[in-house]
């Protein structure tokens, strides 16, 4: 039960970034448009498109910092699997 409450919350958080990233999308297409007012609808979108994949003064993401890969971070923040998690626990016991 508690990898159930444990996966719900995980997607409920997944959702929430889904929600965000199109809030952000629709944002992007409202500057464009006041940018370019004489665009059509699928002008838009290409540059939508395009600014999503070029993302330009945004190589590596938009966090300030150098770019770093999962290795590179401490053990002690890669948090384990949930299955990992509950040996682990079950080890202790």
């Amino acid at each position: 039960m508690n990898e159930e409450r444990h996966l719900a919350e995980v997607a409920a958080r997944l959702r929430t970034a889904f929600e965000l990233f199109e809030t952000g999308l629709e944002m992007r297409r409202q500057q464009l448009r006041h940018a370019h007012p004489g665009l059509a609808d699928s002008e838009i979108e290409a540059l939508v498109a395009a600014w999503l994949r070029e993302r330009p003064g945004a190589d590596f993401g938009d966090a300030v910092g150098r770019p770093i890969t999962l290795a590179d971070l401490p053990a002690a923040i890669q948090r384990p699997p949930p299955t990992a998690r509950k040996r682990q626990k079950e080890d202790r016991a």
